[in-house]
């Protein structure tokens, strides 16, 4: 049985992501933006943050709408959704 490889992005990629993904969050309305897991462990380490598969985030006061509007803003910081990308619960 093989495993699949995960894709770990750097702390100096992910930051960026969640600087702009946090200021979008704030632009479009959301109440409130926690950032959890291991991102909010790294953030307190400096120099020594960890490489990142994912961002751990909870946002309040968002439509889906506005989180449609937030994969548009973030989509030059990808190569793209997959084909099958489809958001749980669409507009």
């Amino acid at each position: 049985m093989s495993l699949s490889r995960q894709i770990r992005t750097s702390p100096t990629e992910w930051k960026k992501i969640l600087k702009t993904t946090y200021d979008e969050l704030s632009r479009l309305g959301a109440s409130d933006v926690f950032v959890f897991g291991s991102q909010a462990m790294s953030l307190h380490m400096k120099g020594r943050a960890l490489a990142s598969k994912d961002l751990d985030l909870i946002a309040t006061g968002l439509e889906m709408r506005r989180v449609n509007q937030l994969c548009e803003k973030l989509a030059v910081c990808s190569d793209g959704r997959p084909p099958d990308y489809e958001l749980q619960n669409p507009l």
